[in-house]
């Protein structure tokens, strides 16, 4: 049983990845990126604690709700969730694409997470160099690493960017979506 300290969950989203997925952002990176799009995640505090098995059952029901293709895994920092390849290894044998965003770069991550992964967004956010090019993607410096051919033929998703926004209101209201 491995825990995890999860932000905050969207059981369906469309603004994070192609597809409808579900995006679950992790508490707590040890990077802060100045002007970072999620400052309330950097902070090394407990949000929500939560088992894998937990998640597990979030992402069946969303699966049911949703028939979500995947799941995006953002931050915070998700490679500080040290249960994090056995959790992966979960939701690929849900069948689930999966893309994990992270400050580290694509050399320096193991390859017991690399091996789950779809695709990688690599790097720290640098607001000197603000990407308004490619979807999803916050500064030039990082890189958008296709890990395996799930989603090769939806490249262009990420190349043509356009206005993405997303307002979710449950126990709490939140503003999720992309910039230009």
């Amino acid at each position: 049983m491995n825990k995890f300290n999860v932000a905050l969950i969207n059981m369906c989203t469309e603004v994070e990845g192609p597809y409808k997925r579900l995006c679950i952002w992790f508490q707590g990176c040890d990077r802060n990126c100045k002007n970072c799009c999620n400052v309330d995640f950097q902070k090394k505090i407990k949000k929500n604690i939560m088992i894998d098995q937990e998640i597990i059952e979030i992402v069946k029901q969303s699966i049911k709700n949703y028939a979500i293709e995947g799941i995006t895994l953002s931050g915070g920092e998700p490679l500080l969730q040290i249960g994090l390849p056995n959790l992966l290894r979960q939701f690929k044998e849900l069948n689930l694409g999966i893309i994990l965003f992270t400050g580290e770069k694509y050399e320096n991550i193991p390859i017991d997470i690399i091996s789950y992964c779809d695709i990688i967004i690599d790097g720290e956010f640098n607001e000197k160099v603000i990407d308004n090019q490619r979807a999803l993607i916050g500064s030039q410096n990082q890189r958008l690493i296709f890990v395996s051919d799930r989603y090769i033929k939806d490249k262009d998703w990420f190349f043509n960017p356009i206005l993405k926004e997303e307002i979710n209101i449950n126990t709490k209201f939140y503003f999720n979506g992309d910039k230009l």
